[in-house]
């Protein structure tokens, strides 16, 4: 079996804080409870959004699934 190489262009800290934040607009689901629902504070939530801060592969699975986006919009330039 052989693998091709792949070279994926990830985003930059800005630019998936600014995705996050689009997808969460589009959802129209209030901060405070997607906060709930991923277990986390409003205050990381905003951090996601502002790229102060991103979350964790795992975290971002859970958020790609609750605002019903892929993976690959988030992540992958």
């Amino acid at each position: 079996m052989t693998y091709s190489k792949v070279n994926l262009e990830l985003v930059t800290r800005q630019e998936l804080g600014w995705r996050i934040y689009q997808a969460i607009e589009r959802t129209g689901l209030p901060r405070e409870e997607i906060a709930a629902r991923l277990n986390v504070s409003l205050r990381t939530i905003n951090y996601w959004q502002s790229g102060i801060k991103l979350p964790g592969l795992p975290k971002t699975v859970e958020l790609a699934k609750l605002l019903n986006v892929s993976l690959d919009s988030l992540l992958l330039d």
